[in-house]
């Protein structure tokens, strides 16, 4: 019985770490990864909570020591932080009018894969690099195919084609041919600040010279971005040509929406905060991704400020950002929406509590529920 109590007590405590870690920011290896947990993992921890509660609970009606007493009152307190961000992230999604489940949550499956080569065209080649796109055909019978460009994430730095593959069926079973664009990355010795927008665009013109073949109606053009991704989405359409350029002939297809998943909208304000989150850091993508600091680059800060960039006619726009964001915390979203309100672009601003950065990378988190439906409703589809 004393081997089980001491059991219970360092499970007790790890997840009373977890808990402070997530109402706690700021704790060295232990913040970021406990919001993560709590994130991606609500609904388990807190039934392992409640089973922890209960072994406690007949240890101590067995032998009331001090011991089972600690014990209870931890387990007690475990059940509770885990409840708040439940309470918290439902709350949200009530006020949304969008449902989640913490059954589903349950079912949390990793939302990551890789390039699949069969479906992939090169559609520029620069730099001695061959500039991959995956083209995913619609599974709808239609007389002609929706566009949907999705642009993967990974700091600028990192990540390729592919990735979230979740997101690819879920746009294909309603209606749209899909195109996920790879672009330049970003090192020390490249810097992409005006290279990876001007990809995107290129493959944008790309797929326009190509409708035809593909059967796709290009008057409903939506892109789709996380992250680094989300950031290109944005400076690629606000932009547009005259910031970014195609590098092959052809027309600049018009964006109708866009939807940017937790995006870097002002890399400037990152620099100064220094963010970190699970060893990256804004300052060393700022460093690879545009050459330095914004004192030294200011005006190339500025080619990549989504606030800036936006313009009158810029298009429809969803932004989704979690509020335990601690690369890039929800603040730095603000002068974007200012500005998008004052140009009169139609917007919607939504922010998920205690979702991390990245927190669509599994499936069925209860804040990659809300954002399905939330991204079903702005496109006007099935949920």
């Amino acid at each position: 019985m004393l081997y089980f109590s001491i059991f219970l007590l360092v499970i007790s405590i790890f997840f009373s770490l977890i808990t402070l870690g997530v109402f706690v920011g700021g704790i060295p290896y232990i913040s970021d990864y406990a919001s993560i947990i709590a994130s991606f993992f609500s609904a388990y921890l807190h039934i392992v909570s409640i089973i922890i509660f209960i072994g406690a609970l007949a240890l101590f009606l067995q032998q009331k020591s001090w011991l089972q007493t600690i014990i209870v009152l931890i387990s007690i307190a475990n059940i509770i932080g885990t409840l708040i961000p439940i309470f918290a992230v439902f709350k949200v999604s009530q006020d949304l009018g969008t449902n989640i489940s913490l059954l589903k949550n349950l079912d949390v499956v990793l939302n990551r894969s890789q390039p699949d080569t069969s479906k992939s065209v090169v559609y520029h080649e620069v730099d001695g690099k061959k500039l991959h796109m995956d083209i995913s055909p619609s599974t709808q019978s239609e007389s002609k195919n929706k566009a949907l460009v999705l642009i993967h994430g990974g700091g600028f730095i990192a990540g390729e084609r592919g990735e979230e593959p979740v997101w690819t069926e879920y746009f294909t079973k309603r209606g749209y041919t899909v195109f996920d664009v790879g672009y330049r990355l970003a090192n020390p010795q490249y810097h992409t600040y005006n290279k990876a927008a001007t990809d995107i665009n290129t493959a944008l013109v790309w797929i326009n010279n190509n409708a035809s073949q593909y059967n796709l109606d290009m008057d409903s053009l939506v892109i789709v971005g996380s992250s680094a991704g989300a950031s290109l989405a944005l400076q690629a359409s606000y932009g547009g040509e005259s910031i970014f350029p195609a590098e092959i002939q052809g027309e600049l297809p018009v964006v109708q929406k866009i939807i940017a998943l937790f995006p870097a909208t002002d890399m400037e304000a990152l620099w100064n905060l220094d963010t970190d989150f699970i060893g990256i850091n804004s300052r060393e993508v700022g460093r690879k991704y545009v050459g330095g600091s914004p004192e030294e680059f200011p005006n190339e800060y500025d080619m990549i400020n989504s606030a800036k960039l936006a313009k009158l006619g810029a298009p429809e726009t969803l932004v989704i950002h979690g509020l335990a964001d601690t690369l890039i915390p929800s603040e730095t979203l603000s002068p974007l929406k200012q500005k998008l309100d004052v140009i009169g672009t139609k917007n919607t601003f939504v922010y998920i509590p205690y979702a991390v950065h990245g927190y669509t990378y599994f499936e069925n988190t209860l804040g990659f529920q809300i954002t399905r439906q939330l991204v079903s409703e702005f496109l006007n589809i099935e949920k």
